[in-house]
């Protein structure tokens, strides 16, 4: 380990408060150029112009790009994935929970701007830094947070069809793959500030995911079934 190095450790061990607020000013300053350029366009030269400081100067809290590059999604993927099992664990009615989970994924396109866009947008698969033990540990992470995301999502669609709540369409991890898809696209073409706020948004996909668009769901006689959700009777 290089004397750089040991130094970037002990600091990030007990970080003091002028080094935490330095690092997260790299980390938001980071976020504006990954969501910008992209991953594999985006040098650390890049980042360091956008700060108006030196290349060296970065190297004293992150040790590469793709160090930096995890270090502006993972905070955010973690508090989206734990708020949305802690969603799926409360005590109301599956649609409920569906309802309230698609909401705070919604709305977190909002609150973790540009973050959670850069999360989605990136194949984690270009990062090339594994054999380092904080880099391995860190995509073990994010891979794990993605398996209890969509654990999470499948097991509520299955849990409202025990339930009742929803129709059986024998496929829940497709299903769930359909409302993730649905909702991550959002990277494509939402930004905050633009025509409909986060929390309309979120309105609208519930209302589609789980309503559908008929006026009056139907399912002709011989035709495939629909991959919408139904509605609770009375609703």
């Amino acid at each position: 380990m290089s004397e750089l190095a040991r130094k970037r450790l002990r600091a990030t061990l007990e970080p003091s408060k002028a080094y935490a607020r330095r690092r997260k000013a790299m980390i938001d300053a980071a976020a504006q150029v990954f969501r910008a350029k992209g991953l594999s366009d985006t040098s650390l030269n890049d980042i360091s112009a956008s700060m108006g400081v030196d290349r060296a100067s970065i190297y004293y809290y992150f040790g590469s790009k793709e160090q930096l590059f995890r270090a502006v999604i993972l905070e955010s993927v973690e508090d989206v994935v734990t708020h949305a099992k802690a969603i799926s664990e409360r005590s109301e009615s599956v649609r409920s929970r569906l309802t309230a989970l698609i909401e705070h994924i919604v709305c977190s396109f909002e609150h973790c701007y540009p973050s959670l866009h850069i999360f989605v947008q990136e194949d984690m698969r270009r990062l090339d830094d594994s054999g380092c033990a904080q880099a391995d540990a860190e995509a073990r992470r994010l891979a794990e947070l993605a398996d209890i995301y969509m654990a999470t999502l499948e097991n509520l669609i299955s849990e409202g069809v025990d339930s009742g709540e929803f129709r059986d369409l024998d496929a829940p991890r497709q299903v769930a793959l359909v409302v993730q898809g649905a909702v991550n696209w959002m990277h494509r073409w939402f930004t905050p500030g633009g025509e409909l706020v986060a929390g309309q948004l979120a309105h609208l996909f519930v209302s589609i995911l789980l309503d559908g668009l008929a006026t009056v769901p139907a399912i002709e006689p011989g035709r495939a079934q629909s991959w919408m959700l139904k509605a609770p009777v009375g609703h």
